[in-house]
């Protein structure tokens, strides 16, 4: 309004009042402020599911005015990707370094602001058979993990697929509708990680519970039938599908090197995101041990 009212030598609220006359509608507030287009969401079901087991997971989501604010927090470039995939055609993503004091570690904090249509990423989980194995994707993209190893007292490759959370009520629903497709899921019975227990990133706030596939054909068929975007899953499954009648030493040279390759990214990032982070704040943080 202002830039049209120099056009015609008049003034922003002359401008307003004119358009109000005319009927003309305006912006909401939130709408002049918004300085980023934030696009509306595709309204496809499996990509609404996935969204929604990645958020289940690692996603933070919450509102932010009009907006839904999604933030990862993460130190594996994979996860970064992602994100950035995920949300980046749907607005701006910024990803941030964090240090984390409690702990004497650097990550990256990853977030964008997302349209209004987004709310679901903030309301009750949704679950349903029809996208059960998109959301289980998302979930697993998050939380999951893929063993390969060999199997006890044989020369032969194992497989082991494998979802880690504090909210049991959720893996219970899992491992039920896993069990109706045909999968033998199993949930552990006690928690792999008691509330309390310190280990890597600090105390854990909540029991920690495991559900697992251990048949090996079973864990394959169903790493066929998820449309995972993790990249270090993608590739582990891609490995997995290649190795599963394969003698475990044609396979341990491979599984090692994957290994070497994805905690070399690790140490990357987390190496650049301390670089970025003092140079952003130009001072060296006083920490309470060495930073590794």
């Amino acid at each position: 309004m202002h830039k049209i009212g120099i056009l015609f030598g008049k003034s922003a609220s002359s401008v307003l009042q004119e358009m109000r006359k005319q009927g003309v509608e305006t912006r909401t507030l939130s709408e002049a402020m918004t300085v980023f287009e934030k696009l509306p969401f595709s309204n496809d079901p499996n990509e609404k599911a996935y969204l929604q087991g990645l958020r289940a997971g690692d996603l933070h989501t919450a509102r932010h005015g009009l907006s839904i604010r999604a933030t990862v927090s993460t130190t594996h470039p994979a996860m970064l990707e992602l994100v950035k995939d995920l949300l980046g055609r749907y607005g701006r993503v910024v990803a941030s370094p964090k240090f984390l004091r409690r702990t004497n570690q650097f990550e990256w904090e990853v977030y964008g602001y997302l349209h209004a249509s987004f709310e679901f990423l903030v309301k009750p989980l949704e679950v349903t058979d029809e996208s059960f194995l998109s959301f289980f994707a998302g979930f697993f993209d998050a939380e999951g993990t893929i063993s390969i190893f060999k199997q006890h007292r044989s020369t032969t490759t194992g497989l082991r697929v494998e979802v880690s959370s504090c909210n049991r009520d959720l893996l219970l629903l899992i491992a039920e509708k896993l069990r109706r497709i045909g999968y033998g899921a199993y949930l552990s019975e006690k928690p792999v990680r008691r509330k309390g227990e310190t280990i890597g990133y600090g105390p854990y706030n909540e029991d920690f519970w495991r559900l697992s596939l251990t048949r090996s054909n079973e864990a394959l068929r169903l790493l066929r039938s998820l449309p995972l975007r993790h990249r270090e899953k993608v590739v582990k499954k891609e490995l997995a599908l290649r190795c599963r009648k394969v003698p475990w030493v044609d396979v341990a040279n491979q599984v090692q090197a994957l290994r070497a390759s994805v905690e070399a990214e690790v140490n990357d990032c987390v190496q650049a995101a301390e670089r970025t982070y003092l140079n952003r704040h130009g001072k060296m943080i006083e920490t309470t041990s060495p930073v590794v």
